[in-house]
C-alpha cells in the first residue's frame, strides 16, 4: 500500500493531536494529566457538532487501534518520520502498537463516562483556542493594536466593519461564543483563570457589550434575512 495520499492521517487529524498531548502531558514533569487531556481532546469533540459529526471519539479510539494493527502486521510500512518521533515520544520505550491501544481505550472510557464539567476541569489553552475562536481574534485583531481608545470602540468597530459582506459568516457565531464563554463561566474569578491566559481582554461586563452589540446590529440590519 503507498503512503503517498495516506501521510495527513498520521500528521493531522486526531492521531497528531493525542499523540501531541501526551507528549505535552509527559514533558509538563506531573504538571498535566494525560487522563485530563483526554478528558478534554472527548470536551472538545462533544461541545462541537461539526467535530462529532466528522470524527467522534469513538471513531478516533478506533483510528487508534486500526493504525496499532497496521504497524503491529506490517513493522516496514512507511509512515511519515515525523509521526515516528511523536509515537516514539509518546510510547516512551513501550512498543507503539501497544501504546495506541492504551490510548484508545482511554478515548473509550472516557466516552461513555460523557464530557466532564468545566467547573470540574478547567480547560487548557488549546481547548480555549479550540472553543472561542472568534473572540480570541476580535482580541488579536481590534484590541492588541492600540488603534482603539477604549473597548467599547472596539466593540463598535468589529460589529460595524464589515458590515454587510461578513455579517452572515461570523457575527452570529461571535454572539454565540461570547453567550457561551458567559454560560460556562459565569463567575469572574472562574473566567479569568480558564480564560485570560488566551484571551487577555475578556471579563463578564465586556464579553456582555460585545454580545448586545452583536445582537443590536442583528436585530436592525439584518431582521427577516434570508441569505444562507
Amino acid at each position: 500500500m503507498s503512503s503517498i495520499h495516506t501521510g495527513a492521517v498520521f500528521n493531522s487529524g486526531p492521531l497528531l493531536r493525542l499523540l501531541e498531548l501526551t507528549i505535552r502531558s509527559q514533558e509538563s514533569r506531573g504538571m498535566v494529566s494525560l487522563d485530563d487531556e483526554i478528558a478534554r481532546f472527548d470536551r472538545t469533540n462533544h461541545y462541537s457538532a461539526v467535530a462529532t459529526w466528522n470524527m467522534p471519539t469513538s471513531s478516533s479510539a478506533a483510528l487508534l487501534e486500526l493504525v496499532a494493527d497496521l504497524l503491529e502486521e506490517q513493522p516496514g510500512y512507511p509512515v511519515p518520520s515525523g509521526f515516528r518521533e511523536r509515537l516514539d515520544r509518546a510510547a516512551d520505550g513501550m512498543a507503539g502498537p501497544d501504546y495506541l491501544r492504551i490510548l484508545a481505550g482511554l478515548l473509550r472510557f472516557r466516552a461513555r463516562e460523557g464530557p466532564m464539567s468545566f467547573r470540574l476541569l478547567p480547560p487548557a489553552a488549546w481547548e480555549v483556542e479550540c472553543l472561542f475562536p472568534l473572540l480570541r481574534g476580535f482580541g488579536d485583531v481590534w484590541l492588541s493594536t492600540g488603534d482603539h481608545p477604549d473597548h467599547a470602540s472596539a466593540v463598535d468597530s468589529r460589529v460595524r466593519n464589515e458590515h454587510p459582506t461578513s455579517c452572515y459568516e461570523d457575527l452570529a457565531a461571535l454572539a454565540a461564543e461570547a453567550q457561551t464563554a458567559l454560560f460556562l463561566f459565569p463567575e469572574p474569578e472562574r473566567m479569568a483563570a480558564a480564560l485570560k491566559p488566551i484571551l487577555f481582554w475578556v471579563s463578564p461586563d465586556r464579553l456582555r457589550q460585545l454580545l448586545d452589540a452583536a445582537t443590536a446590529h442583528i436585530a436592525e440590519h439584518h431582521k427577516g434575512s434570508r441569505r444562507a
